[in-house]
């Protein structure tokens, strides 16, 4: 059977000899419905065509073959057609159906395995966003600034007008404190400038704010300008970089032939880069008049060098356009986002760069369920468990203080482990301030509900009025919060003056910085570490021997037996620190004391028999500090190491310090001008000693030299041997 020219051929032996019969389509298609039957010899051809029809699929290399296919009596015409290429299943008896529904149900094992996906394990967007506002005055607007990029989502933020006047200023130093990155130039100030105004203010400056997870790295361009200040930095993030310019233009100036010159080499320098560039800050050139002279300048000059500008409306709460989005012709165009956000009178830009953007950083914590804890309940419990047990204090020296920790710690975990549970819990980490409570929350929201409609087509003058009310309303709020947070902290400290220290470094952000070494491992800072011990021992190696002076005062051969309430005593006066090791929290612990103090006194007075420090306690969680702000974070020798210990090591450490105190004391054994380590010293003892022996030397005039030390690795280096003699 074969077609030819629009008709089916069909070539059939008759008698012994070849007939050609041809059928048209419509012939053919009426033998789908039922018809008369056809001759016999049809149906035998049409039968031979279907049993000789072998199709193979898929098969590899011939060894996997399709079953046979299954026909089907079409009818009335006698026609057998495929139904399919699976056998016909048939029916099964009565027997067999009985034994089918009286067997017991197997349960199935599932098949499919579904892993549970995090929610933010998979990157939601490739874009980057950035943002651009000229602030008038950074300096009492820092928590606006971090509300203001975690709820605009931006990763990069531009500011002009920061009015800061150096690096070291308050205002940077708390930016960083909030774990922002930050890049800044201040106007240059001379003396005669600073000195002219009782209360001096520099306006200008630039700074770029970016999270954590974006490194920002500041490029020296050789472009010197007097009429405009700019920084270039470069931005990094998930392997990918992108070069932000920030320009900002006093608007007091007059836009002259000089500033037109400058910003034409700043561009001829800027389109010689191969890598992605944005250029954006407040020019102070209205291009909201399309037509004027300066406008007409400005955008010629950016033609000439392949920029495009991309800001189209008002920028300026005056109508004016003075904030622009630069970016070179050939790239893709931004859609740049204007938003007024009433912090100053100038607009913020915000757009998306096709740049990895970073991931927020999760931490799965291990950590107990603390909301149904129940403490009444576990200091019953544990009231009745060994530790608590009545028993007299053993005298046998060789009694192991190792069981007797290794036993401390399995009884608390066992009974925490009924009361409260461990569990693993996936937390995001974000910066937080501890007085933005509720009340803050509920503000800012009422003020963001308020801007939406404001965005709308319907908003009216009033509406805007509403909004900067709750706007100013929410800021007073914060501020005060912040106010009242840190009176009552510092009020708190009372006559603790490193606590009064401590609360105002932070407050001017030069607390402790707690940034994480995140681009070296432990092991590689552990090798740091020995290495760096290891010279400066080689360095002192060829020092000459120690020498010793003779002490005629009685040796402290023993540390004296403690009572239970010397226990309670330094457990009740020990601040409320804890750490990861502790198997018992602080707080509880201090509850708890009563209870386990005749535990653990007998278990140090073992330590102190024997002379030997349970192993289980020396086990130090190390972190590495940053020594100073801004300094390299891939580099090991720019982190101090910070051990933190169980609570109930440092227990036991300062019931031996306070022995060993008494002893070095009563024996007149410590240097009479030594300030550190002891009561009723510290730097500002050995600050007076200082300025009054310069004082009196100046006085019976003499010369005064005052040489300074700093001893690297001071406590790592030494020697235990010359510690002991």
């Amino acid at each position: 059977m074969e077609f030819l020219r629009g008709f089916w051929s069909l070539e059939m032996p008759i008698n012994g000899e070849s007939e050609r019969t041809t059928y048209t389509r419509d012939q053919l298609l009426c033998l789908r419905t039922l018809g008369p039957e056809l001759g016999q010899c049809v149906r035998t051809f049409v039968d031979s065509l279907i049993n000789t029809r072998r199709t193979i699929r898929g098969c590899r290399g011939g060894q996997h073959r399709r079953p046979a296919p299954v026909y089907t009596d079409s009818g009335s015409t006698g026609v057998r057609i495929i139904s399919g290429n699976r056998p016909i299943r048939r029916p099964l008896s009565q027997s067999q159906s009985a034994n089918i529904r009286d067997a017991p149900v197997q349960p199935r094992e599932p098949v499919l395995i579904c892993p549970r996906i995090s929610r933010h394990a998979i990157q939601r967007s490739r874009l980057t966003r950035f943002g651009c506002l000229n602030i008038r005055s950074v300096n009492n607007k820092i928590d606006d600034v971090r509300l203001l990029m975690q709820e605009e989502k931006l990763h990069v933020l531009a500011l002009t007008e920061t009015w800061h006047e150096d690096s070291d200023c308050t205002t940077i130093k708390r930016l960083r404190g909030l774990g922002l990155n930050v890049l800044e130039t201040a106007r240059p100030i001379d003396d005669k400038r600073r000195q002219a105004k009782a209360k001096f203010v520099n306006h200008g400056g630039i700074a770029i704010v970016a999270t954590q997870g974006v490194a920002l790295s500041k490029i020296e361009l050789r472009q010197k300008t007097t009429t405009f200040e700019y920084m270039c930095c470069r931005t990094t993030s998930g392997g990918s970089s992108h070069i932000l310019v920030v320009v900002y233009r006093p608007g007091s100036q007059p836009t002259t032939t000089a500033f037109f010159d400058e910003f034409s080499a700043l561009l001829a320098t800027l389109a010689s880069m191969s890598v992605p560039i944005t250029i954006t800050g407040d020019m102070n050139v209205n291009l909201e008049q399309a037509l004027d002279p300066e406008a007409v300048k400005y955008s010629t000059i950016l033609s000439t060098y392949n920029f495009r500008q991309h800001v189209k409306t008002s920028t300026h709460r005056s109508g004016s356009l003075l904030d622009h989005v630069i970016t070179p012709e050939s790239a893709f165009p931004p859609d740049v986002l204007i938003t007024d956000v009433g912090l100053s009178d100038h607009m913020l830009l915000s757009w998306s760069i096709n740049m990895t953007p970073p991931s927020p950083t999760y931490v799965t914590i291990t950590r107990r369920k603390w909301q149904h804890f129940d403490a009444g309940a576990f200091l019953a419990e544990l009231s009745k468990s060994e530790l608590c047990a009545d028993s007299e204090p053993a005298t046998d020296i060789s009694a192991d203080v190792d069981h007797l920790a290794a036993m401390f710690n399995s009884e608390i975990i066992g009974l925490l482990g009924k009361h409260a549970p461990v569990a693993e819990f996936t937390v995001r980490e974000r910066a937080h301030q501890p007085w933005f409570d509720s009340e803050c929350r509920e503000a800012r929201r009422k003020a963001r509900r308020l801007a939406r409609r404001c965005q709308t087509n319907a908003a009216r003058a009033e509406d805007k009025q509403a909004w900067r009310k709750a706007l100013r309303a929410a800021r007073k709020l914060s501020h005060q919060k912040a106010s009242d947070y840190w009176k009552s902290k510092i009020t708190s400290a009372g006559t603790n003056r490193r606590h009064v220290w401590q609360s105002v470094n932070q407050l001017l952000g030069d607390g402790k910085n707690t940034t994480k070494a995140g681009s070296f491992s432990a092991a590689t800072y552990h090798d740091h570490m020995e290495k760096k011990i290891a010279d400066i021992r080689a360095s002192a190696s060829d020092a000459n021997e120690a020498s010793f002076a003779s002490c005629q005062t009685p040796g402290m051969c023993e540390f004296h037996p403690i009572t239970t309430e010397d226990v309670i005593k330094v457990i009740a006066s020990s601040p409320s620190k804890q750490c990861s090791l502790d198997v018992l929290p602080t707080w509880l612990m201090k509850e708890a004391t009563p209870l386990l103090a005749p535990f653990i006194a007998r278990m140090f007075n073992h330590s102190f028999a024997i002379g030997r420090f349970p192993s289980t306690w020396k086990h130090a969680i190390v972190k590495p500090l940053l020594k100073q702000a801004g300094a390299e974070e891939s580099s090991p020798a720019n982190f101090r190491p910070v051990s933190n210990l169980s609570f109930i090591s440092k227990v036991l450490e300062r019931i031996a310090n306070k022995q060993l105190t008494e002893y070095l004391s009563g024996n007149r054994l410590l240097p009479r001008f030594q300030s550190a380590y002891r009561r009723g010293h510290s730097t500002e003892t050995a600050l007076l000693k200082v300025f009054s022996d310069v004082v009196n030397a100046i006085d019976s005039g003499q010369l005064a030299l005052l040489s300074l030390l700093d001893m690297s690795a001071a406590f790592d280096t030494v020697d235990h041997d010359i510690l002991m003699q």
